[in-house]
């Protein structure tokens, strides 16, 4: 009969340890999706300046 408590209470540390490593591994392919996005280059090229900056900055006459 006393070991019911940790048998309970051991169940218990199982669980959390179970969810904490899930936990760790989620964040651990999180991080490193992120870090994979960040160290990909942009296919795009970058757009050209809107036409009110044009306008500030008038190309010359040739």
């Amino acid at each position: 009969m006393t070991d019911q408590p940790d048998e309970g209470r051991n169940a218990q540390e199982l669980a959390r340890r179970n969810r904490l490593a899930k936990a760790l591994r989620d964040n651990l392919k999180r991080r490193k999706s992120q870090s994979r996005g960040r160290a990909e280059p942009a296919d795009a090229p970058e757009p050209d300046p809107a036409p009110a900056d044009r306008s500030r900055h008038p190309e010359p006459d040739a």
